[in-house]
């Protein structure tokens, strides 16, 4: 293996490695995020459940959707 290849492969990892750590922190800051609107749409839902049941229900079904859709994006 030449010395340009070694030099190839190395910046190939370097650049691995970075994409690796970015995404890990982006990962996290979204999940953090996904989290406090998850606690902002089920506070919602709680101030509404006294007056519309069937709303709540209906609510509740569209966020188990969308989580299973955003789960099966990303996985």
């Amino acid at each position: 293996m030449s010395e340009r290849d070694k030099k190839s492969i190395d910046n190939l990892e370097e650049t691995i490695s970075k994409f690796k750590k970015e995404f890990k922190k982006e990962f996290k800051r979204g999940l953090v995020e996904l989290t406090a609107y998850s606690s902002i749409a089920f506070l919602f839902l709680y101030q509404l459940y006294q007056s519309d049941k069937e709303f709540i229900n209906h609510s509740l079904n569209e966020l188990n959707n969308y989580g299973k859709s955003l789960i099966n994006y990303l996985f």
